[in-house]
């Protein structure tokens, strides 16, 4: 027997694995690195995403300063829809054309903030509907078509009915991260310079950059150089260069100003007529004359007067009769603007509350407007502060309520539903008295909706506006109204006003009696036997109509605010 061992076969020569094939038919060792490249895309992606919906959520604050909340929003959320529909549906299409989407999209996101601020100069041309679109069209979408071109190649699926699901998943990310970016920095903006308007711009750029070539970062050096030094609108530094350079040619200073819980608040003053405005937004919360007002010029001594007559009327509560028997009333004032009606309360003895949402527009009242310091401030949102009230186990009773809430171009329809108006009037003395300010189309149900609530839980009102309807077939009747309010359900009226109710004010002497009542026949007309027809009330059933019907009324209200200053004063901030 031969003891020699059989020599084992040669091994046959491995062939070498291809790179494709460890991709789409990974052997047991290679699955982790399958994963971890899918990972990455996803995650890039998910960046790509939440970039885009910052970058939505500051150009509409942006914008808002030059046309108000609503007519900044009215297109934009389906135009973003319409950008991923478009995107996802015609990819193929669109990546012959544009090989490194994320080559440009690093760059162009940095002059996002160039654009716009150069493209506001023409907001009194395009108008409220449309100047939005418009500017977002050359600066905001362009990024947003990018940043979906580019996680649609990183989502790739390997057939047209399976993108259905990378599609859907990466609007609902964006819309997901859009929705809950308001509630997020509500109470964080202008905190910090990455919670400004330019700051969050930014942001979304650098996020972008996260996930883009390298080579990209030098092209955005002069977007970056803009932002910091020329940019009023991003820097203090950029805006002691250039912000009241921009607004004298209009005779217009701007004293203070800060991005706020509201929007962006500032105040101006008019060096030749000799008045001083709080902005916020796209809309004024109040304003006062530094000198006596046009007319009353040899007036020597005076109290600084209103600009705007509607906050005086407010004052009329004290006028109703059967009125508070009380000898030391109380008095809770929502919404705070400049102060005009709490001062007025607080010099006739009036224990004054004062409910205002942002600290800024409290801090403005006191130092530019002569808030006077013997008051209560709250500064916290009204719907929590009332309902918390109610909750109370004996809750303080409130002799005169008066609700201002108006501001960006529509009234806040959370502060005028049934619960809203059923709350304050718990709150009221039994013979208390409610004034709520409304500004609005009177020919549209969105004010008839405000009226009707009102009327529903009070029973009787009477309502007054600040100047009288010219032409009663005009199309659009805008204005002020005041809605007052008796609890106990009576018909009341004004008694004449004394001259110390006057303050020494020439505009009280002019206004605070309420004179132009508006017939509820007007409003509402009557059926065929002779009774007054009902609106809708504001409840959580109607109120997505009642904010849908306000966008019109809105457009028009950003109208009569560039009749009030000029549009050089809006665009400069």
């Amino acid at each position: 027997m031969d003891n020699k061992s059989t020599p084992a076969p040669p091994s046959s020569p491995k062939a070498p694995k291809q790179r494709s094939e460890i991709l789409v038919n990974p052997t047991r060792g290679a699955i982790p690195y399958t994963i971890n490249i899918r990972f990455g895309n996803i995650l890039r992606a998910v960046i790509l995403l939440i970039a885009a919906a910052v970058g939505s959520y500051a150009s509409q604050l942006t914008l808002g300063p030059v046309y108000g909340d609503i007519p900044t929003s009215l297109h934009h959320q389906k135009i973003c829809a319409s950008i991923f529909a478009l995107v996802w549906g015609s990819k193929w299409i669109f990546r012959r054309i544009m090989r490194r989407p994320l080559l440009l999209l690093a760059v162009l996101a940095f002059y996002v903030p160039v654009l716009q601020r150069t493209l506001f100069q023409y907001s009194e041309k395009w108008g409220a509907e449309y100047g939005p679109l418009y500017t977002e069209a050359a600066s905001y979408y362009p990024t947003l078509f990018l940043a979906v071109l580019a996680s649609s190649e990183l989502l790739e699926m390997p057939s047209f009915v399976l993108d259905i699901i990378p599609a859907v998943a990466s609007f609902a990310i964006f819309n997901g991260v859009r929705g809950e970016l308001p509630g997020f920095l509500a109470h964080r903006i202008g905190a910090s310079w990455i919670y400004t308007r330019c700051g969050l711009a930014h942001l979304a750029a650098g996020l972008y950059t996260l996930v883009s070539p390298l080579t990209a970062l030098l092209l955005v050096i002069p977007g970056l150089i803009h932002s910091g030094y020329y940019n009023p609108g991003c820097t203090d530094a950029a805006a002691a260069r250039y912000l009241n350079a921009s607004v004298a040619s209009a005779n217009y200073t701007v004293l203070a100003r800060s991005e706020s819980i509201t929007g962006y608040v500032s105040v101006m003053e008019n060096s030749f007529l000799k008045y001083r405005v709080m902005r916020c937004d796209h809309s004024l919360l109040g304003g006062e004359w530094q000198i006596p007002p046009p007319g009353h010029e040899h007036l020597t001594t005076f109290i600084k007067e209103p600009v705007y007559p509607v906050f005086v009327i407010l004052e009329a509560v004290r006028l109703v009769r059967p009125g508070p028997a009380a000898k030391k009333p109380k008095a809770l004032m929502i919404g705070l603007g400049i102060g005009t009606s709490q001062n007025g309360m607080i010099r006739h003895g009036v224990e004054t509350h004062i409910v205002e949402l942002d600290p800024a527009v409290y801090k403005y009242a006191q130092e530019y407007f002569g808030l006077l310091p013997n008051h209560t401030a709250h500064i916290m949102d009204a719907v929590k502060f009332v309902k918390g009230a109610v909750m109370a186990g004996d809750p303080v009773k409130y002799d005169f309520i008066v609700h201002d809430v108006f501001t960006g171009g529509a009234a806040p329809s959370f502060l005028f539903t049934e619960d809203m108006v059923n709350d304050m009037h718990k709150l009221l003395a039994d013979d208390g008295v409610i004034a709520i300010n409304y500004a609005g189309d009177l020919k549209q149900k969105p004010a008839k909706m405000v009226i009707e609530t009102a009327r529903s839980v009070f029973g009787h009102c009477k309502i007054f506006r600040e100047d009288y309807l010219e032409d009663l077939n005009k199309a659009v009747d805008f204005t002020n109204m005041v809605i007052f309010c008796h609890k106990p359900s009576t018909p009341f009226r004004f008694r004449g006003p004394l001259e110390e109710d006057f303050l020494g004010s020439v505009s009280r002497k002019q206004f605070l009696y309420p004179s132009i009542e508006v017939s509820l026949d007007y409003l509402f007309g009557k059926d065929s036997n002779g009774e007054l027809l009902h609106e809708k009330t504001l409840n959580k059933d109607t109120i997505k109509e009642f904010d849908k019907l306000q966008k019109k009324g809105a457009v028009h209200h950003w109208k009569i605010m560039r009749s009030v200053i000029p549009a050089v004063g809006w665009e400069n901030y």
